[in-house]
C-alpha cells in the first residue's frame, strides 16, 4: 500500500483523474453519456456539412451514385445516433481541409492528423491506424527505408500526410506531386515515377480491386521515419459540442466493438466465416419454399454460362451450391433463359432470384439485393491498331458496343449520355466485332473479356482504357421476397475466405493458348498447291500440243504467281515458318524461316523426313504430336494445333507451335499430304514460367513460397490419409537474425537467408518438400512418417547444420535455429491448422533455450492465443486510455523525504484485466508499439516531475526506463526536447535507466543518442 498512500499524499489530482476516469468508463458502457448541453445542441442543430472523398476505397468512395466505405458508412451510423443531417459534399482532400478552415465544412470524417495540429479545428480519437507502403513496379527492387528511395523518383499526392512528411523531413527527394490518387497510380504505370507512396489499406484493395498485374507493393515505410496514417474524425472549432457528442459515440462504439465489426466488413473482408444464425421465421420460411427458380445469363464466362454440352457452370454456379449445402435448399436453374428474358422472368415472379447481377437504381426496383460477393472492375477494350484510348471522355466519336440489358449500359446511358452506345447480345460477339473492325470498342469487364478473348483466340483485341465503374456482382431476388435476401446474405457471410479464394482460383486458372487465325492462309495455301497440281497437268498436256495453249500456260503461270506471292507475304507478316509432309514417303519440307527457328540453313537439314525432324523434338513432348495428329485424322479436330519442343543447333530448346491440316486423301479416306505453319513461342513460354515462378516461389532463395508450400502440404494430407501415415510440419525461426539485419544490414541479412536455404536443402530427406514463409521463417513438410520419433532424425540434422558458423566477408556468424513441429493427424487435420501448431511450438522452443525443437502441445495454442489476443487489444490500447503510470518513491534514509521516484508502466484492460509488464513489453517491442507507448511514459513521467518539483522538493528526479526499440527511434531527442520545454523539468532531474543490452550493441545511433541525452545532463543507470 505503500505506492499508492503516497501519491495520495504528494499528488491528490493525479489519484482524483483516475478515480474520474474509470466512472466514465463504466457510464459509456451503458449510454451516451450526453449533457444536457450536448442534447440541446444537436437538436437545435441543421443539416451538417461533410466533404466526400471519391478515390480511396475503401475507406471512401462512390459506388452507384453513393457514398460507400468504412468511413462514409461510419459516418452513418454515427449520425442515426445522434439525430445528425449529414449533407455531402464533393471535394479532394485538400479542398476539404480548405472548406473546414473557411467555414464551408462542418465536419470531416477522413482527417489524417500529424505532428502540426491545425487550430481551426477539433480531432476525435483515431477511427484507423494503418503503415505506409511503397508501390513499384513489377520489378522494382525492395523497399525497406526511405533511404531505399534516395535514387528513385516518388509520386505524391498533395496535402497527404505521408506527402507533407516526405517533404519536411526528406527535401532532397525527386517528387512529382499530384492531386488525386488516380492521377498518382497512372504516373506510376505510365513510368513517369519509380514509387508512389501509399497506405497500406487503400493500397492493397486498389491493386487487388483493379487486378492490376505490373504493380505490387514493395515494402512497408518505418512509423519512425513517416509515421503511420491515423485516421480521425475533425470538428470545425466553431462545433465543439458536435465534437464532444461525436467522442462520446466513437467511444461507445469501440466499448461494444460496434467499430471493429465496421472495420472487419469494409478493411478485412477475408475474415473468418461466422456460423449460420437463421431466425425462426427465416427456417419457416426456407422450410416452406424449398425450391427456388434462378435466372442465368447463359453468354456470361466465366461468371456464369451455359456450355456446349448444355449444362450451366461458371463461378456464381459455384456460390450455389456452396448455398445449397447451407440452406438445405434446391436451387433449379430455368433453363433456355436470356438474360433478357430472365430479367422479365423476375419482374413478372416467373423467376425467384439471379445468381450474379449488378445493383443499378432500375433494378431495386423490382429486386432486393445482398451485398456484392464479387468484384470486377469495367475496362475499355479495342483493337490492338488502335492507340490508348484512356478514358470515356476520349471516345464520343467513336462506336461502342455494350451487352443489352447488362448494368453498364444504364450506367453508360445516365452518366456519358453524349457516347454512340452499340448494343451486342452477348460480350463475345462484342470482342469479335472489335476484332473485325466492325465497332471501334467494347465495354466490359475485365474478367469475361479476359476469358472470352482466350477462348476465342482473339488476338488483336487489347486493354485501352479505363472506366470508373465497376461489376459489383450480388445474388438479387424478386421484390416480394426480402426475406430471401437476407437468408441468401447470411449464408454467404459464412463462406471462409479460403472457399472465396478457390472458387476464384479455379476460373481464373482457365488459360486459352492465344494463335493468330491463318484461315485465310490455309485457303490461299490450299488454292496455290492446287494450281500448281493444274499446272503439272497442263504442262504434260502442252508437251503434244504446245503451240496451241501457250497463250493459256502463260496466263495460268501468271496466276500461280500472284498466288504463291500473296501466300509468301502472308507468311512474312506472321513470321511463320512452313512445312509440307508427305504421309506416304515420309518426306518433309520445310521453308527458311522453319531451320532459321532452330539455327540451321534450309540446306544444312536436307533431306528432312519426319524421322529425322521427330529425333530433334523433345522426347516428352512426342506423344502429345501423335496424339494430335491423331485427332485430326480421325476427325475430332479440324487442324493439327500442337506446341513442342525442338532442339537448337546450339544445344539448347526452342518452343515451336505447329498448325496445319491433311490437304489430300487417297480413296479409302486415308490421309496423303499435310501443310501447315509453325511460329516461335519461346518467348512467351518464358515468360509465362516466369511469371508462374513469381506466383509460386520466393525470389531470394528460389523456395516454395507460401502458397505453394500451403499447397503441396494438403496433397500430402490428402495421399497420407490414404495410406494411414503421419505427416511432419517443422517449423523454423532462425534466432537473433533481427539483430543481424539491423546491425550488418539488409543485404547481408539477404546472403544469410540464402545460406540457410542451402543448409536446410542439405539436410532434409530427399522425399520432403522445404519452403520459405517470409523474413527468417522457414517450413519443412516430412512425409512417409510412421511415428513420431521419425521426425526427430529431421529436426535434428537441421540442427547439426547449423552449428557450423556463416563466413560472410571474413567473419565468422554463429547463428542457430528454432523449430516448432506438429504432427498430421495428432495435431490437426488441415494445413493452415498444422502451420499455426507449428508456430505455436517454435515460439515455445524460443521460450526454452532456442537452437533446440519442441512439439506442439495444447497449452502451446493457448499460450500463442494468449499472445494474439494481447496484440490485438493492445492495438488502440493507448488511445482508449488504458496505459497508466504507477510511481516508486525514492526516500531519503536520513530525512525520511521523498527526493523522486520511478516511472513504472502499467496496463489494464477491460476484457483481459491487469496485464505483467513482463507480459506486455517484449510484445510491445517486437510490434513496434513500444515507441509511442515510451512517447507517453516520458510525457506523463515528466508532468508528474513538474507538479511534485512545485509540491515537495525543487530537485525532485524521476527515473524512466528505455527499451532498446525506443534508441532506434531517430526523434527520440527532439522528443525529449519538446517534453522538457513543455513541462519545465531540468535535464538534470531525469535519470535514464537502460539494459546492459542496450550498451553491448555497438550502434552508432544509441551511441549518439546517449551522448547527447548525457551531455544536456540526464543520468545514466543500469536496470537491474
Amino acid at each position: 500500500m505503500l505506492v499508492p498512500l503516497f501519491w495520495l499524499l504528494v499528488c491528490p489530482e493525479a489519484h482524483a483523474h483516475q478515480i474520474r476516469a474509470q466512472q466514465a468508463d463504466r457510464s459509456t458502457q451503458s449510454s451516451l453519456d450526453l449533457s444536457p448541453d450536448e442534447v440541446r445542441y444537436l437538436e437545435q442543430l441543421g443539416g451538417v456539412r461533410v466533404p466526400l472523398i471519391h478515390d480511396q476505397p475503401p475507406l471512401s468512395f462512390v459506388e452507384d451514385g453513393a457514398a460507400r466505405g468504412y468511413l462514409n458508412e461510419l459516418l452513418d451510423v454515427i449520425a442515426d445516433k445522434l439525430g445528425l443531417e449529414i449533407q455531402r459534399q464533393d471535394a479532394s482532400y485538400a479542398e476539404s481541409i480548405q472548406a473546414l478552415r473557411n467555414n464551408r465544412a462542418d465536419l470531416l470524417n477522413d482527417y489524417s492528423s500529424s505532428d502540426d495540429r491545425l487550430g481551426y479545428l477539433l480531432e476525435t480519437i483515431p477511427v484507423l491506424t494503418s503503415p505506409f507502403v511503397a508501390v513499384g513496379r513489377v520489378g522494382a527492387e525492395t523497399v525497406r527505408s526511405m533511404e531505399d528511395l534516395r535514387q528513385a523518383r516518388l509520386v505524391l499526392v498533395s496535402d497527404f500526410q505521408q506527402t507533407r512528411a516526405i517533404q519536411e523531413h526528406y527535401p532532397g527527394l525527386d517528387a512529382l506531386v499530384v492531386d488525386r490518387i488516380d492521377q498518382a497510380y497512372r504516373a506510376l504505370r505510365a513510368d513517369d515515377a519509380d514509387y508512389y507512396i501509399d497506405n497500406a489499406t487503400h493500397a492493397g484493395y486498389y491493386l487487388r480491386h483493379h487486378m492490376i498485374t505490373d504493380l505490387k507493393i514493395a515494402g512497408e515505410i518505418p512509423a519512425s521515419e513517416i509515421g503511420r496514417l491515423r485516421l480521425h474524425f475533425a470538428v470545425s472549432e466553431n462545433h465543439p459540442l458536435l465534437h464532444s457528442a461525436i467522442q462520446k459515440t466513437l467511444g461507445h462504439m469501440l466499448e461494444n466493438k460496434e467499430l471493429q465489426h465496421l472495420k472487419d466488413r469494409w478493411l478485412y473482408r477475408n475474415g473468418p466465416a461466422g456460423e449460420l444464425s437463421l431466425s425462426s421465421e427465416e427456417r419457416s420460411w426456407l422450410a416452406a419454399h424449398p425450391e427456388i427458380r434462378v435466372a442465368l445469363d447463359p453468354d456470361w464466362a466465366p461468371v456464369e454460362y451455359r456450355g456446349e454440352a448444355g449444362a450451366y457452370d461458371g463461378i456464381s454456379l459455384d456460390y450455389l451450391t456452396r448455398l445449397e449445402q447451407r440452406l438445405g435448399i434446391d436451387f433449379v436453374i430455368m433453363d433456355g433463359l436470356t438474360w433478357q428474358e430472365g430479367v422479365d422472368a423476375l419482374k413478372s415472379h416467373q423467376a425467384d432470384m439471379f445468381a450474379s447481377v449488378a445493383k443499378t437504381p432500375q433494378r431495386e426496383e423490382y429486386l432486393r439485393f445482398t451485398r456484392p460477393y464479387l468484384e470486377m472492375p469495367i475496362r475499355i477494350f479495342a483493337r490492338d491498331d488502335t492507340s490508348y484510348i484512356g478514358d470515356l471522355n476520349n471516345i464520343s466519336d467513336r462506336r461502342i458496343a455494350v451487352v443489352a440489358g447488362y448494368a453498364i449500359q444504364d450506367w453508360l446511358s445516365n452518366d456519358y449520355p453524349h457516347l454512340n452506345l452499340v448494343t451486342v447480345p452477348t460480350p463475345a460477339e462484342g470482342l469479335q466485332q472489335v476484332s473485325r473492325g466492325e465497332i471501334d470498342a467494347f465495354i466490359g469487364n475485365v474478367v469475361t473479356a479476359t476469358y472470352y478473348i482466350g477462348k476465342l483466340k482473339i488476338d488483336n483485341v487489347q486493354l485501352a482504357g479505363d472506366t470508373p465503374y465497376a461489376n459489383s456482382q450480388a445474388m438479387a431476388v424478386r421484390d416480394d421476397w426480402p426475406i430471401l435476401a437476407a437468408i441468401l446474405q447470411k449464408a454467404l457471410d459464412t463462406i471462409p475466405a479460403e472457399e472465396h479464394r478457390a472458387i476464384y482460383n479455379r476460373w481464373m486458372s482457365i488459360r486459352f493458348e492465344h494463335t493468330p487465325d491463318y484461315r485465310l492462309l490455309w485457303w490461299l495455301a490450299i488454292a496455290a498447291t492446287l494450281v500448281l497440281s493444274a499446272s503439272f497437268y497442263w504442262n504434260r498436256i502442252l508437251d503434244r500440243q504446245v503451240k496451241a495453249r501457250t497463250a493459256r500456260l502463260q496466263e495460268n503461270e501468271a496466276q500461280i504467281r500472284n498466288l504463291l506471292d500473296a501466300k509468301n507475304h502472308i507468311l512474312e507478316g506472321t513470321n511463320a515458318g512452313t512445312w509440307d509432309w508427305t504421309l506416304t514417303t515420309g518426306r518433309f519440307m520445310i521453308n527458311e524461316r522453319w531451320a532459321e527457328m532452330t539455327g540451321y540453313q534450309p540446306e544444312d537439314l536436307e533431306p528432312v523426313t519426319i524421322d529425322t525432324w521427330l529425333e530433334n523434338v523433345h522426347e516428352g513432348d512426342r506423344e502429345e504430336i501423335q496424339s494430335a495428329l491423331d485427332d485430326h485424322f480421325n476427325g475430332r479436330n479440324r487442324y493439327v494445333d500442337v506446341e513442342f519442343r525442338q532442339r537448337h543447333r546450339n544445344g539448347h530448346w526452342v518452343w515451336l507451335n505447329a498448325r496445319g491440316k491433311v490437304v489430300e486423301w487417297d480413296d479409302r479416306g486415308n490421309p496423303v499430304r499435310m501443310s501447315g505453319t509453325l511460329l516461335d513461342i519461346t518467348q512467351r513460354k518464358q515468360a509465362e514460367e516466369t511469371i508462374l515462378r513469381q506466383a509460386h516461389f520466393d525470389a531470394l532463395t528460389g523456395l516454395p513460397n507460401r502458397f505453394l508450400t500451403l499447397d503441396r502440404l494438403s496433397q500430402l494430407l490428402l495421399d497420407a490419409g490414404r495410406r494411414d501415415e503421419k505427416v511432419g510440419v517443422l517449423f523454423i525461426d532462425l534466432d537473433d537474425f533481427k539483430k543481424i539485419n539491423d546491425t550488418l544490414g539488409h543485404d547481408t541479412g539477404d546472403r544469410i537467408l540464402v545460406d540457410a536455404a542451402k543448409r536446410l536443402r542439405s539436410a532434409i530427406r530427399g522425399v520432403d518438400t522445404i519452403g520459405r514463409l517470409g523474413g527468417d521463417e522457414f517450413i519443412v513438410l516430412a512425409g512417409n512418417l510412421h511415428d513420431g520419433d521419425d521426425v526427430i532424425q529431421v529436426a535434428d540434422q537441421i540442427l547439426e547444420g547449423f552449428r557450423k558458423p556463416f563466413r560472410l566477408d571474413g567473419r565468422d556468424l554463429m547463428l542457430t535455429a528454432s523449430i516448432g513441429i506438429s504432427l498430421y493427424p495428432d495435431d490437426a487435420d488441415s494445413a493452415l491448422k498444422l502451420l499455426q501448431n507449428a508456430d505455436s511450438a517454435m515460439y515455445h522452443s524460443k521460450a526454452h533455450g532456442r537452437n533446440t525443437y519442441a512439439f506442439f502441445t495444447e497449452a502451446m495454442n493457448q499460450s500463442l492465443s494468449r499472445r494474439v489476443s494481447l496484440e490485438d487489444k493492445m492495438n488502440g490500447a493507448l488511445e482508449r486510455g488504458e496505459f497508466h503510470l504507477h510511481y516508486q518513491p525514492k526516500i531519503d534514509l536520513v530525512t525520511g523525504r521523498a527526493i523522486g521516484a520511478e516511472a513504472l508502466l502499467r496496463w489494464n484492460n477491460p476484457e483481459l484485466g491487469s496485464i505483467s509488464p513482463t507480459e506486455f513489453i517484449p510484445i510491445a517491442e517486437q510490434t513496434g508499439m513500444i515507441v509511442p507507448i515510451g512517447e507517453f511514459v516520458l510525457a506523463e513521467a515528466l508532468k508528474t516531475a513538474a507538479r511534485c518539483r512545485d509540491r515537495i522538493d525543487p530537485d525532485f528526479s524521476i527515473a524512466i526506463n528505455l527499451s532498446p526499440r525506443q534508441f532506434r527511434d531517430p526523434g527520440l531527442v527532439d522528443f525529449f526536447t519538446r517534453s522538457i520545454e513543455q513541462t519545465g523539468v531540468e535535464w538534470h532531474n531525469i535519470e535514464i535507466e537502460i539494459t546492459e543490452g542496450v550498451l553491448m550493441t555497438g550502434l552508432s545511433y544509441i551511441d549518439e543518442a546517449l551522448t547527447t541525452l548525457s551531455g544536456k545532463g540526464v543520468s545514466l543507470a543500469m536496470d537491474d
